[in-house]
Parts: C-alpha cells; sequence; structure tokens
C-alpha cells in the first residue's frame, strides 16, 4: 500500500461500484452514475502520468492495461466454452461459440457490434483497458509538444466526429475521445488542484453543473462516445468527478469504516472490472431475476436491488480470497 494516495483509492472504489451498479440497478442509479464513473478513472489515470520515455512508456501501459485485457478475454472465452458443455451443446455450437468471443475479443467494442466481413460481438465493460491504453499514449505523446493540449482537443474531437461513421477495433476512438480527461487528470496533478484550499462557491457551483446534468443531461455513455446534450454532458462528466473527489477526501478524513470498504474496491478495481465483465458475458441472471418477479412476487426494482448486493458480496469474496492466495505465494 505504499505512495498510495488514499482519496483516490476510495473514488476508484465509489467508481468501480457505481460501474456494477450501472450494470445491474433501475434507469434512476444509471442515470446518476453514469454521468461520472467512467471519467473518474481516466481523470485518475491521468493524475498518475509521467512523463518519461515513449518506448518504455508504451511497453509499461502494454503490460498494465492490455495483458489484463487479453487474461480477462481468454477467461471469458473459456468461461462460455465451459457453460456450452454444461448445456450439453455440440462440438459444432462449442466452436462457434469459441469463435464468437474470440472475435469479441479481438474487436473489443464495449457496446458497438461489427457486422461487415464479419460478425463481431461487444465484449462488454473490459472495453475500457484497451481504450485506457490509447488515451495515455496520446496524452503522453501530446504534453511534450507546444501546445499539447491542441492535439489533445483535436484528437478528442476526431474520435468523436468519427464514431457515427466506423467504429475502429479495441475502443480506440472511445480513447481518443477520453483522451481529454486524462489530460484533466495531469494537468489537476500538475496544478496541484486537490492540495489548494477550496471555497464554497467552487463547490456549490460544480455541484449545481453536476446536478442539472443528472436531471437534463442524457447519459454520458464513454463506451461508444455519446453524450446526448453535447457540452452539457461532458461538464457534466468533469463537474461530477469534481465532486466524487472532494467528497472522497471528506470520506478519508471522518467516515473510517466507509473509507475502509471503499478503499478495498478502489485497490482492487481492476480484478472487480474483470470478475464484473466475466459476471455479465458468461452468468446468465435472466432465469433468476423472472424466478424473483413471477414466483416470488417482487418488484423488478427490488430483484434488481437483490441482485446488486449478491453481485458485491460475491465479487467481494472471490477478490478477499484471490488477495489470501496472492499474499501466500509471495510468502
Amino acid at each position: 500500500m505504499k505512495n498510495r494516495i488514499k482519496f483516490l483509492d476510495i473514488a476508484k472504489g465509489i467508481a468501480i461500484l457505481a460501474i456494477i451498479a450501472g450494470h445491474t440497478g433501475p434507469d434512476w442509479v444509471k442515470q446518476f452514475v453514469f454521468t461520472f464513473h467512467v471519467p473518474v478513472f481516466f481523470i485518475i489515470s491521468g493524475y498518475f502520468l509521467k512523463e518519461g520515455n515513449d518506448v518504455v512508456f508504451v511497453k509499461k501501459k502494454l503490460k498494465q492495461l492490455l495483458t489484463p485485457y487479453v487474461f480477462g478475454c481468454c477467461g471469458i472465452v473459456l468461461g462460455n466454452i465451459i457453460k456450452g458443455m454444461v448445456y450439453k451443446q455440440s462440438i459444432d455450437q462449442l466452436l462457434h461459440i469459441a469463435k464468437t468471443w474470440i472475435l469479441a475479443s479481438l474487436y473489443g467494442s464495449g457496446t458497438i457490434e461489427y457486422s461487415g466481413l464479419f460478425y463481431a460481438r461487444r465484449i462488454g465493460a473490459l472495453w475500457f483497458l484497451p481504450a485506457l491504453f490509447f488515451a495515455m499514449i496520446i496524452v503522453q505523446y501530446s504534453i511534450k509538444k507546444p501546445y499539447g493540449y491542441l492535439y489533445i482537443i483535436i484528437c478528442s474531437y476526431v474520435g468523436y466526429k468519427t464514431t457515427n461513421m466506423f467504429w475502429l477495433p479495441l475502443s480506440i476512438q472511445a480513447g481518443m475521445f477520453a483522451s481529454i480527461f486524462v489530460y484533466i487528470g495531469y494537468m489537476a496533478k500538475k496544478q496541484a488542484i486537490f492540495s489548494k484550499d477550496i471555497s464554497w462557491a467552487t463547490v456549490g457551483g460544480a455541484f449545481s453543473i453536476w446536478i442539472i446534468c443528472i436531471f437534463y443531461g442524457g447519459k454520458f455513455y464513454l463506451v461508444r462516445n455519446y453524450c446526448g446534450n453535447g457540452m452539457l454532458d461532458i461538464l457534466g462528466g468533469i463537474t461530477g468527478s469534481y465532486v466524487i473527489f472532494l467528497t472522497c477526501r471528506f470520506v478519508e478524513q471522518h467516515m473510517e469504516k466507509m473509507a475502509v470498504m471503499l478503499t478495498f474496491f478502489g485497490c482492487n478495481s481492476l480484478v472487480a472490472l474483470c470478475i464484473h465483465t466475466f459476471d455479465l458475458d458468461v452468468i446468465s441472471w435472466e432465469s433468476i431475476i423472472l424466478f424473483g418477479k413471477q414466483t416470488l412476487r417482487i418488484s423488478e426494482n427490488g430483484v434488481l436491488y437483490i441482485l446488486l448486493a449478491c453481485r458485491l458480496i460475491i465479487y467481494s469474496v472471490i477478490i478477499a480470497g484471490a488477495n489470501k492466495i496472492a499474499l501466500y505465494k509471495r510468502k
């Protein structure tokens, strides 16, 4: 836990829980969390970005981001093959399942599917890893140039505008668009934004803009560069993330038990993301949800809340177990 900044770990904890809730909870939850959860991760990544040799930087990010992406995809492919075997599907069907998910892994799209020369379905939440890789490379290259912020703005704009024309593999355009958030994080560290005294007027202004974006803005889907109300949603992503960071400073200082829980998820956010993607792509919850609604007579929202609680408990147990195994191996 050396050299960790606790309030940023707490922020990552909130963000990963928001991602899980956004994929599980009712519409009002989605409208809230989709304003900030993914931007928070890009901003934090930019906060820790350090200038250095480009080749060394690329190698480091390949190891940190694309290696877990490959392992996560392998787990999804294998999980779906095993699922097919459980349902006693034929060899041809199993081969088709393997091909489908291998193509999905190579395409690396969060929600957009490809149906041109071949069909590639979405890979799900793992899209974030290659997108972050490309966003970090763009910012790393640009900050060394005079007026580097212009490179980032242009790159972000091109990524956004080309989305409706075509969608490149490995969520490259999502990374291009999100580079603006990585740059914001980089500048926040450079200008020591989180170390400065903050006026109530600044907090109130940021919170007010965020609330407006929640109620009047569209859902901000960085996964496919969708912001239904343009700059309003982008502004909501920035101000919402800022309010989350300020909230995390308060939690760190005044809410110890909550800080411990959120830090646990924050420090293990990458593992949680991989588990969550495996869950979404492999596990079939539809029959359980239907059973809860029809047999147990639980409301749809009630079933979703129960599902969310079950997911968090299961993920926590898996993460804690994985941490214990890793600790044992280090000994």
